[in-house]
């Protein structure tokens, strides 16, 4: 069954991004954590931001998707019993009564579920050509056009992938008013992100007619 987004398949995916980026990061310190006694200050710690983040998965996913299937897949019952029954204690302390999934089974089993939904995700865009907002890259198959940082192009890919679709016609006046920005600023940044997306891709991802911008696919692959 094909999943149905309440926003922008492409604003979905720097979400997921974003959140499994954030686990990724978690789940190495907490590995860290776990096979070092001296790291068992930090376990409890680290625990609870685990909590944390996974209640603000599940309220991601319940705005991305239509429907609850994503949100059964992401919390099946039996990893909510283990969940909940788990101890705040690190591997050289369980005894025979510690459930069978560790909060590091757990996590790792989480950001699966969460690059599952991506992977199939990216496949409803109907382009192999995305946008990654932890890296600040537009990658195309295997190929990576790199944004740099903290510049007006970077906003205006993350603010076009995030919010719009491919080929629609987004007004220069709506652009310099989100990105606070004024139309000279507007030109150059779409000229030099279409130069670094030629230089990576060998192909423009926007297009400039009068008094508009439009995000679009010349990428020679359709799914």
């Amino acid at each position: 069954m094909t999943m149905k987004c309440k926003v922008p398949i492409r604003k979905a995916l720097t979400l997921l991004d974003k959140r499994m980026e954030g686990g990724v990061d978690m789940l190495k310190e907490y590995s860290q954590s776990l096979s070092s006694i001296l790291g068992a200050s930090k376990v409890s710690e680290i625990e609870k931001e685990i909590f944390i983040w996974h209640d603000e998965n599940q309220e991601l996913l319940e705005s991305l998707f239509e429907g609850t299937e994503p949100l059964i897949r992401y919390m099946p019952i039996d990893y909510v019993d283990a969940f909940q029954h788990v101890t705040l204690s690190p591997p050289w302390f369980t005894s025979s009564n510690t459930p069978t999934i560790s909060k590091r089974q757990f996590l790792v089993k989480q950001l699966k579920v969460l690059a599952d939904l991506y992977r199939e995700l990216e496949q409803m865009c109907g382009t192999p050509l995305v946008y990654i907002d932890s890296k600040k890259q537009v990658r195309f198959m295997d190929k990576v056009c790199q944004l740099g940082t903290n510049n007006l192009g970077v906003y205006l890919v993350q603010y076009m992938f995030e919010n719009h679709d491919f080929y629609e016609q987004v007004p220069v006046d709506t652009l310099l008013e989100k990105l606070e920005t004024k139309a000279s600023s507007l030109t150059n940044a779409v000229d030099s992100v279409n130069k670094r997306a030629r230089d990576s891709f060998g192909f423009n991802i926007f297009s400039r007619p009068r008094g508009v911008v439009i995000l679009i696919d010349e990428t020679p692959i359709k799914l």
